[in-house]
């Protein structure tokens, strides 16, 4: 059954979707991924989270007090050089103040649709494969390692006769 048609928060969820699909993003929110279908633990050798409970890599994941903070995915996965179009970012524990970077560049116009979606505009970068990093206002940070990659694409030229 559809996620918005499912809950008792439902008109909220579709709110929050309607906001990210505007932005070009995506429909409807699921609940975040768990074991074995491509979550933060996915294709960790013991297949555990990644050990991260101080910011570390492969997601990161903390549990404090209940709270679970992780970063799952990043959609889609590569974009042009120039940026500055739509990513949706989606984990555990998102919350206002928190602030994502592609490599070294922090995205801009981050909106943190929910505690589990986040949507942004992708900063411009370099050829190549860029990790994508969480940083909670704490200093907590989760990292998916390669979770983008910048793509130069060619300028298309149209020509007439």
């Amino acid at each position: 059954m559809n996620t918005c048609l499912s809950v008792s928060v439902a008109r909220r969820r579709c709110l929050e979707a309607a906001l990210v699909l505007l932005l070009a993003l995506v429909a409807c929110p699921e609940p975040p991924v768990g074991p074995g279908d491509g979550g933060a633990d996915a294709g960790m050798p013991d297949g555990g989270d990644g050990g991260a409970t101080d910011g570390g890599t492969d997601g990161g994941m903390e549990e404090d007090g209940g709270v679970v903070r992780r970063l799952d995915s990043v959609a889609p996965a590569s974009g042009d050089v120039a940026g500055g179009y739509g990513a949706e970012l989606r984990g555990a524990g998102f919350e206002e103040g928190m602030e994502v970077r592609f490599g070294a560049a922090a995205c801009t116009d981050l909106l943190v649709v929910s505690t589990s979606v986040a949507s942004c505009r992708v900063p411009p970068g370099q050829p190549g494969s860029v990790d994508v990093r969480a940083v909670w206002p704490d200093g907590f940070e989760a990292t998916l390692p390669g979770a983008f990659e910048y793509l130069e694409v060619p300028p298309v030229t149209v020509g007439y006769g």
